[in-house]
């Protein structure tokens, strides 16, 4: 049974605003209505579209007008329609201020930039940043950690492996950026995977400590367990870094009985961690318990390390 229900005044505006939420379907932003936590960990949200389901629950927590919420989710839907009509035809570099005020006012726009700016467009964009200082920090925190991974997922191109690698330009920023694209699995793997490829050795180990310090859901290390072994093979070593990996395999060791990419990994792993010898039990139920080709290899190992 229904506890609530919306008056009927308050039903055109409704329909007109559902209308006008649902403008492009196949729009990954508007398919993601709702807010997302900031990358950076600040506890701040990002201005993001209340989800149409969530309109009575945010009217019942906050004892808010209902056609209030509804105004103002048409006029953000609005706003960002008008902003795209002005830039869409104008140079992003002798514009670039006025871009960089418009997003600060409404962070959606990061995201409509980096689905519907021209290629061309996009390359001037990320130069223009690449090269200029003394852009206001928080416009390049956003660009780096919402409009840049937002753009990645749009047909590969060399352009966007290009500007990748250029990327890291500014390192600092780029770090909150691996971070954020690591956790997002509607990225295709292949483009971290591409991209690490490209990364000398010092780069490479500097990805395993930002990984390492990164919070990631178990089914993450999984999508990504190809790139991050392969990182791991080439990376420099050390107790910490063995310890965080030896987690992570515990972790998603049910999940990988027999994954072949888990078991070559788990091999990897043992042959490294003969210069530690540590958590030997451990290491011992995860090694008996998986049944991939490489588990006799493993227990070799196993048995030469005890």
């Amino acid at each position: 049974m229904t506890l609530w229900q919306f008056s009927e005044t308050s039903q055109s505006l409704l329909r007109q605003c559902i209308e006008a939420s649902t403008f492009d379907t196949n729009n990954r932003w508007i398919k993601k209505f709702g807010s997302k936590s900031d990358p950076l960990n600040k506890n701040e949200e990002l201005s993001g579209y209340p989800n149409k389901d969530d309109i009575v629950t945010n009217h019942t927590a906050n004892n808010m007008d209902v056609e209030d919420i509804l105004t103002n989710h048409t006029e953000n839907i609005k706003q960002v329609e008008d902003f795209w009509r002005e830039v869409s035809e104008l140079d992003p570099i002798s514009h670039f201020d006025y871009i960089v005020e418009k997003c600060m006012e409404n962070t959606n726009l990061y995201v409509f930039l980096a689905q519907k700016l021209p290629l061309i467009s996009i390359e001037k964009l990320c130069k223009h940043v690449y090269q200029t200082e003394n852009i206001n920090p928080l416009f390049i925190e956003k660009f780096y950690t919402i409009f840049f991974p937002e753009f990645l997922k749009r047909e590969p191109t060399r352009l966007s492996m290009h500007l990748l690698i250029e990327a890291k330009k500014n390192f600092v920023c780029f770090k909150y950026f691996l971070a954020t694209i690591i956790k997002d699995t509607d990225l295709p793997d292949t483009i971290l995977n591409d991209f690490i490829s490209m990364l000398n050795i010092a780069e490479q180990t500097e990805f395993l400590v930002i990984l390492s310090h990164t919070d990631i859901p178990k089914e993450v290390f999984v999508y990504h367990l190809i790139t991050i072994h392969t990182v791991y093979k080439l990376g420099e070593k050390n107790s910490e870094l063995q310890n965080y990996i030896l987690s992570k395999l515990v972790e998603i060791s049910d999940s990988c009985v027999t994954d072949k990419n888990y078991g070559r990994f788990l091999l990897d792993f043992l042959q490294s961690h003969r210069d530690y010898r540590t958590n030997i039990s451990e290491i011992e139920n995860i090694v008996e318990s998986h049944r991939s080709a490489f588990r006799r290899p493993c227990l070799n190992i196993l048995n030469e390390m005890k």
